[in-house]
């Protein structure tokens, strides 16, 4: 989500981005994208995304410091930052910053919010071989592999006229496990990037799931999935995370990142992941640095009315 490729995206959805790096003699030594996301009242907020990056608190501080920065926050009528830091990270960074570093309400703070990105997530290391990959699965994961291939369950990468059959899928999953889709648009335009691909799994010429993935750096990202109920039984999502991990590794990707486990919020989609039996991360979750605090205080209070009457 710090990839050229997913601020261009950005864009082609109708958000505005900024990119700022840090140079020394020359040298880039960190690049951000930050997404600006529109709130009532003309005022905004910035979203810095990704948790698959390290981003030191001295780095953190140049950025914030600088002059380009604070012109973005009051030109663009900033309210606060959202942002997902990876290990490591202290909501006491707050008192690492200067008060002057931002231009309203005197000092700012650090809150802790809602996750935007799954702060819990599954993550396979490739450096196995295939047998030794499938012995470390559950019993019932490798039951379910070798079953949909009895079945003749076909895997293939799908080409961008066919997107359709991706999104009749989603939408029933999305009305079957009762989790919000974005519109169709968002995720034809997800597909435009190299980088982004889909693949299908089909049975008697019918298309029983479908996964969109990312190969980026060295993971590849199991970004959204859908399946059908009809044909249940030949568990196709099975065999298609599996054709989709055997590929990762032949191409010489290092990571499978399954991206987003919870017990609570998805009990079947995790043990489901479980299932393949990668090693379980915590992020430290999403964080709001405010910078004007008596509009992020009617903010949060406008987000809460919204969800109590949804």
């Amino acid at each position: 989500m710090q990839s050229w490729e997913w601020g261009e995206f950005q864009k082609s959805i109708g958000n505005k981005i900024f990119r700022l790096w840090i140079e020394d003699d020359g040298e880039l030594m960190a690049v951000i994208t930050l997404i600006k996301k529109t709130l009532l009242c003309g005022k905004s907020y910035l979203y810095w995304p990704g948790h698959n990056f390290q981003f030191s608190i001295f780095n953190f501080q140049l950025i914030f410091n600088n002059t380009i920065f604070k012109q973005i926050i009051q030109n663009e009528k900033i309210i606060f930052l959202r942002f997902e830091p990876q290990f490591g990270f202290q909501s006491k960074i707050e008192n690492r910053l200067p008060a002057e570093t931002f231009v309203q309400e005197g000092k700012s703070s650090i809150v802790k919010t809602f996750d935007v990105q799954p702060s819990k997530t599954l993550i396979l290391n490739l450096d196995k071989s295939e047998e030794d990959m499938l012995k470390a699965m559950r019993q019932k994961t490798r039951y379910n592999i070798r079953l949909s291939e009895k079945k003749g369950v076909k895997i293939r990468e799908a080409n961008v006229n066919e997107f359709d059959k991706f999104w009749e899928l989603i939408k029933k999953t999305s009305k079957r496990d009762g989790f919000r889709l974005h519109d169709k648009m968002y995720y034809q335009k997800m597909l435009e990037p190299a980088m982004v691909k889909l693949f299908l799994a089909e049975y008697k010429n019918n298309t029983v799931a479908a996964n969109i993935m990312v190969f980026f750096g060295d993971t590849v990202t199991y970004l959204h999935g859908a399946s059908s109920t009809e044909h249940r039984n030949i568990m196709a999502p099975y065999i298609l995370q599996w054709h989709c991990i055997k590929l990762a590794k032949k191409l010489g990707y290092r990571y499978y990142d399954f991206y987003g486990i919870d017990d609570k919020k998805w009990p079947g989609v995790t043990r489901f992941k479980n299932g393949f039996n990668g090693d379980k991360i915590k992020y430290p979750g999403t964080f709001d640095l405010i910078f004007n605090k008596k509009l992020y205080l009617v903010y949060e209070i406008m987000r809460k009315l919204k969800r109590f009457f949804h």
